[in-house]
């Protein structure tokens, strides 16, 4: 796959909503959602991404211990799963981008659960077998490892810009 190539076909539509509701992104995501539509696997999901602060996934310490560990940050969500029909969105998942410093770059782990479906108490009795996506993982894993191989492309220039200098290689 070209890694410059982003493939189109995939994304139908997107949109960042900031907290309060007003769309954009002005680099404060935390409380913000993603939505979009995009097809995995040939099937058109309607997901929704509602980005959380990290101490909800971490402890409240979480700043001292990523940097004792090398981490510079981490990006943390609740994943959604639209209904057309209805119009229902129900949370199913979770994701995690963590973002550990290395000496001349940085490396981004991704982590995404699926089955912790909002609202049900008792898993075992509760789940609902449509409420969950029904793209099999290994369809998700090749989705994730195409999207981050395309999204490594373009996040070196990215940081260039916006850090406004390049990183040293004495770091």
């Amino acid at each position: 796959m070209d890694p410059h190539y982003w493939p189109v076909q995939a994304l139908a539509s997107t949109r960042f909503l900031r907290l309060g509701g007003a769309p954009g992104n002005n680099g404060d995501y935390i409380r913000g959602h993603h939505l979009l539509h995009k097809y995995i696997a040939g099937e058109l999901a309607k997901l929704k991404v509602s980005f959380k602060d990290l101490a909800e996934y971490f402890s409240s310490d979480w700043k001292e211990q990523f940097r004792k560990a090398g981490y510079s940050t981490a990006v943390c969500g609740r994943v959604g799963n639209g209904d057309s029909d209805s119009g229902e969105l129900v949370y199913v998942g979770h994701h995690i981008h963590l973002i550990k410093d290395e000496p001349y770059s940085v490396r981004m782990r991704s982590r995404f659960w699926f089955g912790d479906v909002e609202g049900v108490k008792d898993p075992e009795r509760g789940l609902v077998p449509e409420k969950v996506p029904k793209n099999p993982p290994m369809v998700l894993l090749k989705h994730a490892t195409e999207e981050t191989a395309i999204l490594a492309s373009i996040f070196p220039d990215m940081f260039s810009t916006h850090a406004g200098k390049e990183r040293s290689h004495s770091d």
